[in-house]
């Protein structure tokens, strides 16, 4: 009797339409872009039991393909939703670009990875860099290194001096990703 029990709730829960995933849910404070992009990776395991599929894998290939995320997260919510929630990284400065050929406006965030072009947040510091040629938005515009020292001597001279500072500029010669 025990066994025809065991053999009726694995079977039940191997083959049933009841764990079968039906829905992706996104949990984030804004609409963005990315959050339909993240659901074409999970797209594949609608239809799935979601007691026997994986997400590692396909975490890992998004935490590889969105570098700039501070944090990801699947959950598998029973019984039959996956759940992802995610966070980027605060945007903490403008860099304005000023090349031979003209001029760039970016919004980085912390780790220095462009996340908007063409825009500015009046409230964030900037920070212009000279360029011979301008700088490309592929991934990281600037080192975060180099980023929090900037930010960082900016707010010190704010606290030490008692004044707010406007604009940094800086040098080609800071180490700018290509």
């Amino acid at each position: 009797m025990a066994l025809g029990t065991i053999g009726t709730g694995i079977f039940y829960m191997g083959f049933s339409d009841y764990f079968t995933i039906k829905k992706i849910e996104i949990s984030y404070e804004e609409e963005q872009d990315e959050q339909e992009d993240f659901k074409k990776y999970f797209e594949s395991l609608l239809g799935k039991n979601i007691i026997f599929v994986g997400t590692d894998k396909i975490q890992k290939n998004i935490q590889k393909d969105y570098p700039d995320l501070e944090k990801f997260d699947v959950k598998k919510i029973y019984p039959a939703t996956i759940q992802i929630t995610f966070t980027q990284y605060p945007i903490i400065a403008n860099i304005i670009n000023i090349h031979d050929e003209g001029q760039a406006k970016y919004l980085v965030n912390e780790i220095g990875f462009a996340v908007a072009q063409e825009t500015e947040n009046q409230n964030l510091p900037f920070i212009r860099i000279f360029t011979q040629e301008a700088m490309q938005n592929t991934g990281m515009l600037i080192q975060n290194e180099r980023l929090k020292y900037i930010i960082g001597a900016m707010n010190y001279f704010e606290n030490k001096f008692g004044m707010k500072i406007l604009d940094c500029l800086t040098p080609s010669s800071v180490r700018v990703l290509p």
